[in-house]
């Protein structure tokens, strides 16, 4: 990235405004994610003492390598074996990162053992090989919870990464198409940069 920072700054002494935006172009790394949903998590709510209603209380955080606590995450969805988010982030994403880890956590404060939160699982998402157009994915869910191995959940999300201005231009205009299935309830680049996220 130094020696990128480096190339610009010779060519805007240079006066040379076409590799000036070429370099600019390839500075850029945004990643915008949208976590749908998840289908048959297990219940970690379930225990000694069970009541029917109780049920796991699921969020997703976005790792990006960071303390968990500056890491972006969805809102719990209570009681949920199903939960349904629909939450859209923009990710400024730094040259070096070659992947996130879509981390499912019950936040279920047990009144039993005092943990405020218990880890489900987690997704890995590769999108460096993703560039430039939407991928839409339904990947199954790495568990973490011992004596669970019965359930098969999954997570659905889609993502596009641009690494390029003109890619995030061609999104926002609607000539990059997704993979799959149309991409409701997508807001544009712009009104995440004009509402924030």
């Amino acid at each position: 990235m130094k020696n990128d920072i480096h190339k610009l700054g010779e060519f805007a002494d240079q006066g040379d405004g076409k590799k000036v935006g070429e370099s600019l172009d390839s500075l850029l790394g945004m990643l915008l994610l949208k976590i749908d949903k998840a289908c048959e998590l297990p219940n970690l709510a379930s225990g000694v003492v069970f009541e029917g209603n109780d049920l796991t209380d699921c969020y997703v955080l976005v790792n990006s390598g960071q303390r968990p606590r500056d890491c972006p995450k969805t809102r719990v969805i209570k009681d949920d074996l199903d939960p349904i988010w629909n939450e859209e982030f923009l990710l400024d994403i730094p040259p070096e990162l070659t992947h996130l880890t879509l981390e499912l956590w019950d936040c279920n404060s047990d009144q039993w053992t005092g943990s405020k939160r218990e880890s489900i699982g987690s997704v890995r998402l590769d999108f460096r090989s993703h560039a430039g157009r939407w991928v839409q994915k339904r990947a199954a869910v790495n568990l973490t919870v011992p004596g669970r191995k019965g359930t098969k959940p999954t997570l659905e999300y889609r993502f596009f990464f641009a690494t390029s201005i003109r890619q995030l231009m061609e999104m926002e205009m609607g000539s990059i198409e997704p993979d799959a299935a149309p991409m409701e309830g997508i807001r544009s680049v712009s009104a995440f940069l004009r509402d924030g996220i």
